[in-house]
């Protein structure tokens, strides 16, 4: 910097502070060797840095195809930023200089004027793009801290749809690994190796299954109505418990919703069970409102967070040493109050970091610190291997070995659960 500039120069000891800042940027994302700022002098010499020998790995960011797809597709004015993201759909990853300048070029974007017709898919993009470049900004701060994540080469993102396409050495190579919540009706559930490919902030991978939600309806006996169809059943009328409902709210093993009405469901769901599994709720209003409880919850702001089924997930699994969320479902046409708990039943639980808007991303982020610091992964597989080992006994009450499920070879491995046979539940009065 001294060799480029006057150090006398009125205008650059004006910008001391934003030229120390820029540059200690620079130095997270490993583009110079590592200095301290204490050690940038005023006078514009740098001392010679210091050498470490501890080996340097990438920490990974995992996204599911549908943050993919919303980024390449873009707005007005973002043809750079949808070059770099076709290659990432075309590829599967993106280096460390491609997410520097993939979130550059994003925090560059004013909001941009839209059509009336476009407000929603613009919405859609920026709470996205937001939530991207927050969560790599905390990252970029984080990896800093030696302690936690050794020696860092910065930070790579890499399509989830992908993940079983690395060799052991690409695995090797990354120090962390996180993941983005699942947020789009073309995600498949792809779980991830625990050892050695264990992403952090997110225990078992077959929480991230549709029975295991249902597992939780029983264990607490809270939700609506619901029934899991395996993939090729076929209904000759809807059962009978799901007769009192006007809609049928059906979501697939792809995560795609569609609400229909109760007398047009019957087709509607065996031409969907044709091709993979359902889940269905009974719904009295097409319109379901949903509130979304941030965990760790002490991170939340939705005063539901205080409702006892909320208490008890997060006491029972242990969710202080997880990121995610818990949905709750109104059970009312029009009271929404959040402080009225009996109008709140429990509907899901997605464990990652929140993509989809801005205010849930920002309050999973804040929880990262402590998070990070606390937690090792032995740590985290330890707090989750009881609730599998219960989770387990369930499944192998509705048509699964419990002896295989309970292998040690399968738990360390890729596990996709798809039902084999009807599951249904009912809330019971007490």
């Amino acid at each position: 910097m001294s060799i480029l500039i006057d150090p006398n120069d009125p205008l650059i000891l004006q910008k001391k502070e934003e030229i120390i800042k820029a540059i200690s940027y620079l130095v997270r994302l490993n583009r110079l060797n590592k200095v301290e700022i204490r050690d940038i002098q005023c006078n514009g010499i740098i001392p010679t840095p210091r050498i470490n020998q501890q080996t340097k790995k990438r920490v990974c960011f995992i996204v599911d195809e549908a943050i993919v797809s919303t980024l390449m597709t873009g707005i007005t004015k973002t043809d750079d930023i949808k070059r770099i993201v076709v290659h990432l759909f075309e590829t599967g990853r993106l280096t460390n200089d491609q997410v520097y300048a993939l979130i550059c070029l994003i925090e560059l974007l004013k909001t941009q004027p839209c059509a009336k017709d476009s407000r929603a898919h613009y919405k859609k993009f920026f709470n996205v793009a937001n939530s991207l470049v927050n969560i790599i900004k905390s990252l970029q701060q984080l990896i800093c801290n030696e302690e936690v994540f050794g020696l860092c080469d910065g930070i790579e993102i890499i399509k989830m749809e992908c993940l079983k396409y690395l060799t052991e050495k690409e695995k090797e190579n990354y120090r962390m690994k996180y993941t983005s919540a699942l947020i789009g009706s073309n995600s498949k559930i792809i779980s991830c190796q625990h050892t050695p490919f264990c992403p952090q902030l997110i225990p078992h991978s077959v929480f991230s299954s549709y029975l295991f939600t249902i597992f939780l309806n029983y264990s607490y006996n809270s939700g609506i109505s619901t029934l899991i169809l395996p993939k090729g059943s076929f209904l000759q009328s809807l059962p009978n418990q799901f007769h009192q409902f006007n809609f049928i709210l059906s979501t697939t093993f792809t995560h795609r919703q569609d609400i229909v009405s109760t007398s047009n469901a019957l087709l509607f769901l065996n031409e969907t069970l044709k091709s993979q599994p359902i889940i269905i709720h009974g719904l009295q209003f097409n319109k379901p409102h949903y509130e979304n409880i941030i965990f760790p919850i002490e991170f939340s702001q939705s005063p539901l967070k205080k409702h006892p089924i909320i208490q008890k997930l997060s006491s029972d699994l242990t969710l202080s040493k997880f990121v995610g969320k818990i949905v709750l479902i109104n059970t009312t046409e029009n009271d929404f109050d959040l402080n009225k708990f009996d109008n709140w039943e429990f509907f899901d639980i997605v464990f990652g970091i929140p993509m989809d808007c801005y205010d849930e991303n920002q309050q999973c982020v804040n929880a990262l610190p402590s998070l990070l610091i606390e937690n090792s992964k032995e740590e985290m597989w330890e707090t989750s291997s009881d609730i599998v080992q219960v989770f387990f006994q369930f499944l192998s009450k509705n048509g699964f070995d419990y002896n295989s499920l309970n292998n040690q070879y399968i738990l360390k491995e890729d596990i996709l659960l798809y039902p084999s046979q009807p599951i249904l539940f009912e809330k019971k009065n007490n």
